[in-house]
């Protein structure tokens, strides 16, 4: 009996250490997963704020093209009188 089992030693530590070996990957994807949805998250945020930013310069672009073209209004009408 003992000799069986001092002949299965290895393989039973080869067992257990791929068991281990498992469950850490395990963790190494959950951890990765969720680094992943931070990522995500962070990026979303970061656009939002981005998508935001754009859209006031797109609004003081546009005043400032109207501005333009009154003061380029006013300069002609100064030239003509």
């Amino acid at each position: 009996m003992q000799d069986d089992i001092l002949k299965l030693w290895p393989v039973i530590l080869s067992v257990v250490g791929l068991i281990v070996w498992l469950v850490r990957l395990e963790m190494k994807v959950r951890f990765a997963e969720q680094n992943i949805i931070k990522l995500n998250m962070d990026n979303r945020k970061q656009f939002e704020g981005l998508a935001s930013s754009l859209e006031k310069f797109s609004c003081t672009t546009l005043e400032l093209s109207q501005s333009i073209s009154e003061l380029k209004g006013i300069i002609s009408e100064m030239r003509r009188g």
